[in-house]
């Protein structure tokens, strides 16, 4: 079974912090309300603890969605660790209560925690590796753009515990690519039926990543040698 590809599991849960009154540094957001803006400083390592949170980056007057953050899913993770502007805004899609771990105590964590720095190394390393191939396949054929358009909208899903709203995944996708609707409900509902993604009430989650990739693969090759 895959690993999720949002955040390394061994920080997903709140008993890694035992030693830290968590209540002090937990935040409720209202829905619509902004956590962060793009271009702020990474001050703290942000985890959803519930609700939900999308992530999007605007380009000049075109705002478009970036990712779906999930609950037990870390964001701003990479800004965090470089210490770098947010390249993305951060806003609460439903009611949600964000645990906002300040640089000096996440840190302090991170640096007394060798196991934590592995898996995090890990992480870093698969998210590369998917990352190149959605980008390879994003201006490619109609099939192979869905699939890294989907990627980037599921890269949670890994091990199918992160399901996301399926109008938020249509919608995420309308807005990627700029195909019909009914066009894209045929591709995931092919997706389906390969067991590449599954179904849980009114949401869809990614079951295996690189079989995505393959059968993007498949679809550019079917339509260049027929």
């Amino acid at each position: 079974m895959e690993k999720g590809a949002d955040s390394p599991g061994f920080l997903q849960s709140r008993k890694q912090f035992r030693r830290v009154k968590l209540s002090d540094y937990e935040r409720q957001y209202s829905a619509a309300s902004v956590i962060y803006r793009q271009g702020d400083s990474p001050d703290s390592l942000y985890l959803l603890e519930k609700g939900r949170v999308t992530l999007a980056k605007t380009r000049g007057d075109k705002r478009s969605l970036q990712k779906i953050v999930t609950e037990g899913s870390f964001f701003g993770l990479e800004e965090f660790l470089l210490g770098a502007p947010h390249e993305d805004e951060a806003t609460a899609a439903l009611d949600s209560v964000v645990l906002e771990l300040p640089r000096h105590l996440a840190e302090s964590y991170l640096l007394s925690n060798p196991k934590f720095l592995y898996e995090l190394c890990e992480y870093l390393a698969r998210k590369s590796r998917s990352l190149d191939k959605a980008f390879f396949l994003a201006g490619r054929s109609e099939g192979a753009r869905l699939a890294a358009a989907l990627w980037l909208t599921l890269q949670g899903g890994g091990n199918g515990q992160f399901p996301v709203n399926t109008e938020e995944v249509l919608q995420s996708l309308f807005g990627a690519t700029g195909l019909p609707l009914g066009k894209i409900a045929d591709f995931l509902a092919e997706l389906e039926r390969l067991e590449i993604v599954g179904r849980s009430e009114h949401s869809l989650f990614l079951k295996s990543a690189e079989k995505l990739f393959r059968y993007a693969e498949y679809l550019e090759d079917k339509e260049h040698f027929g």
